[in-house]
C-alpha cells in the first residue's frame, strides 16, 4: 500500500510541474505579444459613443444574439452572474 502511494504521489507531482511549466510558458508568449503593442493616440476619442455601444453590447447581447437559442441562454447565464454576485 505504501509502494502506491508513493508512486501515485510522484506522478501527481511529475502532472504538476509539466502543467505549472506549461502554464507560465503560455502566460510568457502571452506577454511577449502583448509587449509588441503600441498605444493607440485615439483611444479616449468618442467616449461617449463607446460607452453606449458597450452598454448596448452587454444588456442587449446584439452579437451572440445571432445565435438565438445559444444567445438567449449566454444572456440569461450573464444575468443570473450579476444576480447571483449582488447577493
Amino acid at each position: 500500500m505504501v509502494g502506491i502511494r508513493v508512486v501515485t504521489t510522484f506522478v501527481a507531482a511529475a502532472v504538476t510541474v509539466v502543467a505549472v511549466v506549461l502554464a507560465v510558458r503560455a502566460v510568457w508568449r502571452m506577454v511577449a505579444v502583448i509587449r509588441l503593442g503600441q498605444p493607440d493616440p485615439s483611444r479616449f476619442a468618442g467616449k461617449s459613443v463607446r460607452l453606449r455601444r458597450m452598454l448596448a453590447e452587454t444588456f442587449g447581447h446584439t452579437r451572440m444574439l445571432k445565435w438565438s437559442v445559444v444567445g438567449a441562454a449566454h444572456w440569461f447565464v450573464m444575468v443570473a452572474f450579476i444576480v447571483l454576485s449582488l447577493l
